[in-house]
């Protein structure tokens, strides 16, 4: 009887393994810029905590029409196919907040109908928050000042005829674009004020494009927290990560999250089978001893 007791040892160990590597799965954070998990410069935990999540373009659907704003703050461009989605939900009056690196932003630029050349990032060393690529920019429409971490400017031209893109958001007359990207100011570089945002209006609804790395990012969340709801307060945010479903570690991770932490259910379930397999080991080591 003592190999089967090994045995029957051995798979206890093998599946506690498991359950706890499936814990720390759930539990480790997992750096990745734009995730609505991770807490550094470039994470979206602040906005998770306080709006929802959709992890396809299914959650997206779902939402009532002209009552969300959806955020699509990202690494890498969008697809044809979530590009086209994103504006059926603008046509029919919801808001869409877009903003990333240039790819990012020139990708659904491109798909609104403009052709956009990259100029450089832009620096200010009078109007920041103690780094000149996080700029302190303004909006004048709303009589908002916002903060932007690392800003780049575009020049636009419009490849059909009928779209305008309305600059919203400029960065102070302290001003730079880094042409050459060496992250000083150099003779003949363009000072003064730039255009760090465009208003596209598409329908019943309207994109906002903030030609920037970070917006509502953990770094600059409090600072723009305000502009957004002043502005849409009467509209639900909606956090876009379907992006994270070619991730399996991150989408896993996001199905079995909830808004405040890990979600009770699933860490519950998981403690009661470590010890429903103790309570049978144990009584099975009993029996084999007698």
């Amino acid at each position: 009887m003592r190999p089967r007791r090994s045995s029957i040892i051995l798979t206890y160990i093998v599946v506690l393994w498991a359950l706890l590597s499936l814990i720390l799965l759930v539990v480790l954070p997992v750096p990745q810029a734009y995730y609505a998990l991770d807490s550094g410069e470039y994470g979206h935990s602040k906005l998770a905590a306080t709006s929802k999540l959709a992890l396809n373009r299914q959650d997206l659907e779902k939402a009532v029409w002209g009552g969300v704003v959806i955020v699509e703050g990202r690494g890498e461009a969008l697809t044809a196919d979530e590009a086209s989605a994103i504006l059926q939900d603008v046509k029919e009056g919801d808001v869409v907040i877009v903003y990333g690196p240039w790819n990012t932003t020139g990708e659904i630029l491109e798909y609104l109908g403009f052709k956009g050349e990259y100029l450089g990032q832009i620096l200010d060393p009078v109007e920041d928050v103690g780094d000149p690529g996080v700029i302190v920019a303004s909006i004048p429409r709303d009589n908002y000042s916002i903060v932007l971490s690392r800003p780049y400017a575009v020049n636009l031209t419009p490849i059909g005829s009928g779209v305008v893109a309305e600059p919203l958001a400029f960065s102070s007359p302290f001003s730079y674009i880094d042409e050459n990207g060496n992250n000083r100011y150099d003779v003949g570089e363009p000072i003064g004020e730039s255009v760090v945002a465009y208003r596209v209006l598409v329908g019943r609804g309207e994109i906002l494009v903030f030609c920037a790395e970070g917006f509502l990012t953990n770094s600059v969340f409090d600072y723009n927290i305000k502009w957004l709801t002043s502005t849409y307060g009467n509209r639900a945010i909606l956090l876009d990560q379907s992006w994270t479903r070619g991730n399996p570690l991150l989408y896993i991770k996001l199905l079995v999250y909830a808004t405040q932490g890990v979600a009770p259910i699933y860490v519950s379930s998981i403690a009661l089978v470590l010890l429903l397999v103790a309570v049978y080991v144990h009584r099975f080591s009993v029996e084999e001893g007698r």
